[in-house]
C-alpha cells in the first residue's frame, strides 16, 4: 500500500477526545476542508483546482488526509497535465471568524508507487502538518469505528465542487456540500469488487448519486459517512468518479495506512 508522508520539523498534539462530538448529519460538514491549488503562471482553462480532505489524530501527529492524485498528480501510471505545485487547505479560526490559507509543503511528500491503479493501492495520501495558532481542526477520530454497511444504504459526503471559483479570494467563503450516495457494493474489507475489464478491485467499493447526477472533481478526497440507528461511522475516502458513479476506498485502509506510517 502507497502510503505518502509530511514531516514538519514542529509536531502539533491535538487530542480527539476532547473534541464535541456532533452526532447529526448537518453537523459532518465541518469535518470536509477546502484545498486550494494554484497552477503557475495560469494556462486557461485551469488556474485554479478545488479538491477535498479531512483531518485525523494517529499517535499525537495531525494528518491531513486526501485522495493521493489530489496532491501528487498521478492518476494511474500517467501524471496529469498542468497540475498545481502549490496547494493550501484553508483553516478557520477558533473564533470562527477568520480563515487563512496554509500553504502544504510538497517538497517534503515521502512517495511510493504512486503509479499503481487505484485498484491495486489506496488513493490515499497522508500529510503530517502543524496548526498556527490560533486555529483548530475537527478530526473524524470519534467516527472510526466497526459499523456493518448494506447494500443499498445511503452514505453522506461533503465536498468542494467546482461552481466556477476562479481566485483564491473568492473561495475564502465557500461552503462545503452535502451529498447523499447509495452504496452499490459490499463494502467488507475482504470483498473484491469485478471490473467489466475482468480486474478484481479489492480496494474500494462503489456507491451513485441517486438522481444520476456526475460528481464533480472537487469531491476528491472527501470524507464519507454512514448512519446507522442514531450512529454516524467514517465509511471511507471518495477517490474517483465516473458518470454517476464513484469508487470509495474502504474504511480501513485509513487505519492501516496511519499505522504503517514511520
Amino acid at each position: 500500500m502507497r502510503i505518502l508522508a509530511v514531516v514538519f520539523l514542529n509536531l502539533f498534539f491535538f487530542n480527539a477526545l476532547a473534541q464535541r462530538k456532533d452526532t447529526t448529519a448537518a453537523g459532518l460538514a465541518k469535518y470536509a476542508y477546502l484545498l486550494y491549488g494554484d497552477i503557475y503562471p495560469p494556462v486557461k482553462p485551469y488556474g485554479l483546482v478545488k479538491a477535498t480532505g479531512f483531518f485525523v489524530t494517529h499517535r499525537g501527529k495531525t494528518y491531513l488526509v486526501t485522495a493521493n492524485h489530489v496532491l501528487t498528480g498521478w492518476n494511474g501510471y500517467r501524471q496529469q497535465g498542468y497540475y498545481p505545485k502549490l496547494w493550501y487547505v484553508r483553516l478557520t479560526g477558533n473564533q470562527h471568524k477568520t480563515y487563512k490559507f496554509v500553504p502544504l509543503n510538497l517538497k517534503y511528500l515521502k512517495v511510493s508507487n504512486v503509479t499503481m491503479l487505484y485498484t491495486q493501492s489506496p488513493d490515499l495520501c497522508f500529510y503530517e502538518m502543524h496548526l498556527p495558532a490560533g486555529y483548530k481542526v475537527y478530526t473524524i477520530n470519534p467516527f472510526i469505528k466497526n459499523l456493518e454497511m448494506e447494500v443499498g444504504s445511503t452514505l453522506l459526503t461533503y465536498g468542494y465542487p467546482p461552481h466556477g471559483i476562479s481566485t483564491k479570494a473568492q473561495s475564502v467563503s465557500l461552503k462545503p456540500e452535502g451529498a447523499a450516495l447509495t452504496l452499490l457494493t459490499d463494502a467488507a474489507p475482504g470483498y473484491r469488487l469485478k471490473l467489466a475489464d475482468g480486474v478484481l478491485d479489492f480496494v474500494n467499493y462503489r456507491a451513485q448519486y441517486p438522481r444520476y447526477e456526475p460528481v464533480g472533481p472537487g469531491y476528491s478526497g472527501s470524507p464519507v459517512f454512514y448512519k446507522k440507528a442514531g450512529t454516524i461511522a467514517f465509511a471511507g475516502v471518495l477517490a474517483s468518479g465516473q458518470a454517476d458513479l464513484v469508487y470509495i476506498v474502504k474504511p480501513h485502509f485509513l487505519t492501516s495506512g496511519l499505522k504503517s506510517i514511520r
